[in-house]
């Protein structure tokens, strides 16, 4: 009976076939991921151009139309102001009468930088240009003065207005701020000056108040005096009558 058992066994056994083994799972294609160049950095921000300071300044050429003070007024102030906080060397020179042209064609301007060698232009122009209707035709002329100016830190001052019954210009302050990079223009009709009395050029107490501004604008705040270029004309009563100085 046991050889029986095993004769089945073996021959059951020997029927079974074998089963073939699972097939191998396809192969799955992974991405291989691309080399990712790293950004190039920013470059990092200039820093600010030190702020110039009274000690530097070793040459300081003030001129312009006769709003600079022919040694009163406001030259009279900025040249104290300046003996007071620096040993810088002062040089003014007025010229009545001159205009944006007229002084962009003159030669003073080159042989008085020539003389001086300054460290800092100021410079009054505009007041006899305050009437003129169309002011852009100008902005030539402003710009090859202030490549002239060039290297020294320049400051173009606008006309003291108002002057005598002209309370407003016609464009002049704004084509003037428009055009003077790498100069700053000082805004001057935001001031409220002492005059003498043609009701034109300041006093000397009025040259002080002016002064101490211009001094503020250069040293500590140039922002403070920046024209509004968006102003539009009219600007002027037009029955006053512009008397040149």
């Amino acid at each position: 009976m046991k050889l029986r058992f095993v004769l089945i066994s073996l021959a059951l056994l020997g029927c079974r076939k074998e089963e073939p083994p699972p097939p191998a799972p396809a192969p799955v294609n992974v991405p291989v991921p691309m080399p990712v160049e790293p950004a190039p950095e920013a470059p990092a921000p200039e820093p600010p151009s030190p702020r110039l300071t009274p000690k530097d300044v070793h040459a300081v050429l003030h001129l312009g139309d006769s709003m600079v003070g022919f040694r009163r007024g406001l030259t009279l102030a900025l040249e104290q102001r300046f003996k007071k906080e620096s040993s810088a060397k002062f040089f003014s020179n007025s010229l009545t009468s001159a205009q944006v042209k007229s002084f962009d064609e003159d030669e003073r301007l080159g042989k008085l930088i020539q003389k001086a060698k300054p460290d800092i232009i100021i410079l009054n122009l505009g007041s006899n240009n305050v009437l003129n209707p169309n002011p852009e035709v100008l902005a030539g002329n402003i710009r090859s003065i202030v490549k002239k100016m060039q290297p020294a830190a320049c400051y173009w001052l606008g006309p003291p207005l108002p002057i005598k019954a002209v309370q407003r210009d016609k464009g002049i302050r704004r084509v003037i701020a428009e055009n003077i990079e790498p100069c700053k223009f000082f805004d001057t009709s935001r001031l409220v000056l002492e005059r003498q009395t043609d009701h034109i050029h300041p006093t000397d107490r009025g040259g002080e108040v002016w002064a101490d501004a211009v001094w503020h604008f250069i040293f500590d705040d140039e922002a403070s005096h920046h024209v509004d270029t968006n102003e539009k004309g009219p600007y002027v009563d037009t029955k006053a009558t512009h008397a040149k100085r």
